[in-house]
């Protein structure tokens, strides 16, 4: 296949569309690899498409690093790097980062002691406008040299403060086991300032496997005010889900014996979204319905529950949750089968009526 290549301003436009669309951890994108071998062939062409591409564009120091990632470990790429990222030129800044990012965490990179020597050296002195990036590179280099490279970035997010620590958190990654020590440093400059976001609940996520009490400290706090389960809370509710959710669930227990009326608020919605089932929801109500501090939460999630029990399927946990409110209404004096005698479904000819009429037989007595 023959790779167009060339120093001209058409191909200058449609190289930058390119590179807008692939990641700048090219090593990670197939489609670099037959560019790159014209990169190669033609470093001093590469140089000066990435010049232009830097100039030219919104991110263009990000998007000329990825181009100048392929000539990285030849002389003159190595150049480039080193001149660039003490240059105090952001752009050219940006492309070097990039380029490091993508050396230090390419599998084959024989220069890796050098590079992150590199890193390890300007880490402090790279601009404020490339913190994304420096993060990014420290990540990586973390996985190389942990020992070294994760204090290191703990005392990036220390000196940067908040705006590093909400980069390092909301930025998803592709490591299985992010530094938990950076993630709860993080955690903890977003609350020093007050802030309770959606950055904090992605930085648990990580957190939980390794420090569960630090993520229970947290949630208890939230449901202690009627803040959890919140919008942004989507994607830390549905990795909580993943474990056992037990003790979180024993924290609204406490909350609401102890008397927290927010507790009490928000437990009908936090059962809904941490147990993995109706029959497991109906479960925790069956346990606390002899519990009165508790049985406003109960009814809500009866409700709720037999909301979404609307069907003309034979249904146990149906059954379960109208005998449940059998006994609430027993307790409270009021007489069931006369406040549901007007439900009728004689006059109702869907195939799946029968079923219905079958579990009313356990739970209604028309006259």
């Amino acid at each position: 296949m023959r790779i167009l290549f060339e120093d001209s301003p058409d191909y200058e436009m449609v190289l930058g569309d390119y590179l807008e669309r692939i990641p700048i951890s090219w090593s990670r994108d197939e489609s670099f690899g037959l560019l790159k071998t014209r990169l190669v062939a033609e470093p001093e062409t590469t140089r000066d498409l990435a010049e232009k591409v830097m100039d030219n564009r919104e991110k263009g120091g990000e998007l000329a690093g990825s181009l100048l990632s392929a000539i990285a470990e030849t002389s003159e790429g190595q150049d480039w790097m080193f001149e660039s990222l003490t240059s105090g030129n952001v752009r050219k800044e940006a492309s070097a980062l990039v380029m490091l990012l993508n050396l230090i965490s390419s599998i084959t990179e024989p220069n890796l002691d050098h590079n992150l020597r590199l890193l390890k050296a300007n880490a402090q002195s790279v601009s404020e406008d490339n913190t994304h990036l420096l993060l990014w590179c420290l990540e990586e280099a973390c996985e190389k040299e942990r020992d070294i490279f994760v204090p290191l970035l703990e005392e990036v997010l220390r000196t940067r403060g908040v705006p590093a620590a909400s980069v390092y958190l909301s930025r998803p990654s592709l490591h299985r086991e992010r530094p938990v020590s950076a993630l709860v440093l993080a955690v903890e400059i977003l609350e020093e300032k007050g802030l309770d976001n959606g950055e904090i609940s992605l930085g648990l996520i990580g957190i939980y496997p390794k420090n569960r009490e630090f993520v229970l400290e947290r949630l208890k706090r939230w449901i202690s005010k009627g803040k959890f389960p919140d919008s942004h809370h989507g994607m830390l509710v549905a990795h909580l889900k993943k474990h056992d959710t037990s003790p979180i669930i024993a924290l609204i227990e406490e909350l609401i014996d102890s008397g927290n009326r927010n507790a009490l608020y928000v437990a009908a919605n936090c059962l809904e979204e941490l147990t993995q089932s109706i029959s497991e929801w109906l479960g925790w109500c069956e346990k606390w319905e002899s519990d009165s501090n508790k049985e406003p939460a109960v009814i809500r999630s009866l409700l709720e529950i037999l909301s979404r029990l609307k069907t003309y399927e034979a249904s146990g946990d149906r059954i379960r949750a109208i005998e449940l409110v059998q006994k609430f209404a027993s307790r409270s004096n009021i007489d069931y089968e006369d406040s549901t005698k007007h439900i009728s479904l004689g006059k109702y000819s869907h195939e799946g009526c029968a079923n219905t009429r079958q579990e009313n037989r356990y739970t209604l007595k028309r006259p």
